[in-house]
């Protein structure tokens, strides 16, 4: 997507990447960091999960069927 210039970040690029997976909510603390900082923040990972479910894994010892 264009962006105007009215819009565009003018301050730091930033590249973020988690290994082993990141939340919606993560990203979007992440996006809220970016509007906030007036920087351009890249997000990448391994893969997306819900919080639910990070939270499910951490109780079965990372070992869960989904």
């Amino acid at each position: 997507a264009r962006v105007s210039k009215e819009e565009a970040p003018c301050g730091p690029r930033l590249i973020v990447f988690i290994a082993g997976g990141i939340t919606y909510s993560e990203i979007r603390t992440i996006y809220e960091l970016c509007k906030d900082h007036n920087a351009d923040i890249v997000i990448g990972s391994t893969g997306t999960t819900k919080a639910e479910l990070y939270v499910k894994h951490l109780g079965a010892g990372g070992i869960v069927d989904e």
